[in-house]
């Protein structure tokens, strides 16, 4: 009874050492390891990312943390080693396992045409007034105010690239709101001659002759004209 005991002792030392029962002159560390000589063997303290006696196999860095291991997204364990990656919409920090918000706007203005925002890891475009965002979602197309009704100009308006500009008709000239019209009142310059008296209308005026003239303005010596 004695002796089965003392080889159950034995056999249980054996599978709990740590170390070999030589020593580290024959270099049995692998893999960069540092051998330390024990009293009764060596120990083999392993470089990162192995492990074993001898430093001899790869250690899975991604086993831990649901497989992803050290990483913030994705861990790829490789030969002594591991790698990190990240998800669609974000870049590897410097760190080389935190996953940031990639810029993508940044790099050449992004894909849009316009205006690029960074938003949840994905990019968003948007186009500045008097544009709208085109279906492909990056190119913006010029809004018509004039034909779409987003105007405000009284009488006329003009279809510009990003916008839009009023005008009037003739005999009228713009405000300084830049939409309204004013009438203007062509008799300030008094255009009628000799004596015709001048009316002002919407788009334009009118000259009442005296007696004898005739022409727009009263310019001309009316014909067959009977005198007392």
């Amino acid at each position: 009874m004695v002796n089965m005991w003392k080889f159950l002792l034995v056999v249980a030392a054996v599978n709990a050492s740590p170390y070999s029962s030589q020593d580290c002159s024959s270099n049995p560390c692998h893999h960069g390891g540092t051998c330390q000589n024990l009293a009764n063997g060596y120990r083999c303290h392993c470089q990162h990312g192995w492990t074993g006696t001898n430093c001899q196999s790869d250690a899975d860095e991604c086993a831990t943390n649901g497989g992803r291991g050290p990483c913030h997204h994705f861990c790829t364990n490789v030969h002594g080693s591991y790698l990190c990656s990240c998800q669609a919409g974000y870049q590897l920090d410097a760190d080389g396992v935190s996953c940031i918000e990639a810029e993508e706007c940044l790099t050449n203005e992004g894909p849009c045409e316009q205006t690029c925002t960074n938003l949840d890891g994905a990019v968003h475009c948007s186009c500045e007034s008097g544009y709208q965002l085109h279906a492909d979602g990056v190119s913006c197309t010029d809004v018509d105010e004039c034909t779409q009704g987003l105007h405000d100009c009284e009488q006329r308006c003009l279809d510009t690239y990003g916008g839009f500009s009023c005008g009037c008709e003739d005999g009228f000239s713009l405000a300084d709101d830049g939409k309204s019209c004013l009438d203007i009142d062509e008799c300030a310059s008094n255009p009628c001659h000799h004596g015709g008296t001048c009316q002002n209308l919407a788009n334009g005026y009118r000259c009442h002759c005296q007696h004898g003239w005739t022409g727009t303005n009263c310019q001309s010596v009316q014909s067959n004209v009977i005198t007392g």
